[in-house]
C-alpha cells in the first residue's frame, strides 16, 4: 500500500486539527490544566482525544488548508477555540474561587495566604476551600466529560474553515462579568452576616465604651465567619448546580445550537 501527498496530508489533517484544539483547551481548562497532573498523561490524553475527534474533521477541511501561512493562522484560530471553550469552564471555577476570596477579605483573613509550590500561585485559605469543594463536585457531576463532549461539538459550530465572530468574543467578555456577579451571590450570606456582625459591634462601641471591641470583635467576627461558611456549604452542591446550569446556557447559546 502506498500513499501519495495528498493522502499523507489528510491523514495529518485529521490528526493535527484536533491536536492543536484540545492542547487549547488543555491549557486552560479546569482539572485539565492543574500542573499537578503528569504532563505526560496530559499528552497521552490529547493524543488519544485527537484519534476520538479525527471523524469530526471532514475531508474537503482536512485538504483545503496547504499554503505555510494558512496553516499558521488556522492554527493559531484552534489553539483560541480550544482555550475560549476551556475558560467558559474555567470560569465556574473562577465563580467559587473568587467567592471564597470575597468571604476572606470580610472575614479580615485576607492576609492568611496559603502558597501552593506544585501550581506555583496562592490564595487565601477559604478561596482554596472552596476550589477544591468545586473540583470535587465538578468530578462527582461527570464535568471533565461533559467539557470534553463540548469540545468536540464545537467542531459543528466552529469547523476549521470559520473563525470567531465578534459577536462571539463579545459573548465570551460578557461570561466574565456574569462569573463576577455570581461569585457575590454566592458570597452575599456571609457577607450580610458579617455585616450584621460588625453593625452589632458598633453599637456595643457605642453602649458600652469601656468593652475592648477590637479584641472581642476580630475573633468574634473569624467564629461568625466560619459558620456561615458552614452554613453556605450545605446548599454548595445547588449552587453549583446552578451554575453550572447558567454556563451551560452560555455556551450553547456560543455554539449556536
Amino acid at each position: 500500500m502506498t500513499l501519495d501527498y495528498n493522502q499523507v496530508i489528510v491523514l495529518m489533517g485529521h490528526i493535527w486539527w484536533p491536536s492543536v484544539r484540545l492542547t487549547g483547551f488543555f491549557i486552560i481548562a479546569p482539572l485539565f490544566s492543574d500542573r499537578s497532573a503528569p504532563v505526560k498523561l496530559r499528552i497521552l490524553l490529547v493524543m488519544v482525544l485527537s484519534f476520538i475527534a479525527a471523524s469530526l474533521i471532514r475531508h474537503d477541511e482536512a485538504t483545503i488548508i496547504r499554503a505555510s501561512n494558512e496553516i499558521l493562522l488556522t492554527t493559531f484560530k484552534e489553539l483560541l477555540i480550544g482555550a475560549a471553550i476551556g475558560l467558559l469552564f474555567n470560569f465556574l471555577r473562577v465563580t467559587f474561587t473568587q467567592a471564597g476570596q470575597i468571604i476572606s477579605m470580610q472575614m479580615g483573613l485576607s492576609m492568611a495566604v496559603m502558597n501552593d509550590p506544585v501550581n506555583g500561585d496562592s490564595a487565601s485559605l477559604i478561596s482554596k476551600l472552596y476550589g477544591l469543594v468545586f473540583i470535587l463536585l465538578f468530578l462527582s457531576f461527570d464535568g471533565h466529560i461533559i467539557a470534553v463532549q463540548t469540545l468536540f461539538q464545537s467542531y459543528h459550530h466552529f469547523p476549521l474553515t470559520t473563525y470567531f465572530s465578534t459577536n462571539d468574543i463579545l459573548h465570551i467578555v460578557k461570561t466574565l462579568s456574569w462569573c463576577f456577579s455570581m461569585s457575590l451571590v454566592i458570597a452575599i450570606p456571609s457577607i450580610g452576616l458579617m455585616l450584621l456582625s460588625s453593625f452589632t459591634f458598633g453599637v456595643l462601641s457605642k453602649v458600652a465604651p469601656s468593652l475592648n471591641i477590637f479584641a472581642l470583635g476580630f475573633p468574634m467576627t473569624i467564629v461568625i465567619g466560619i459558620l456561615s461558611i458552614a452554613i453556605n456549604m450545605i446548599n454548595f452542591g445547588e449552587l453549583f448546580l446552578m451554575s453550572s446550569e447558567q454556563i451551560d446556557e452560555i455556551i450553547i447559546q456560543l455554539l449556536g445550537e
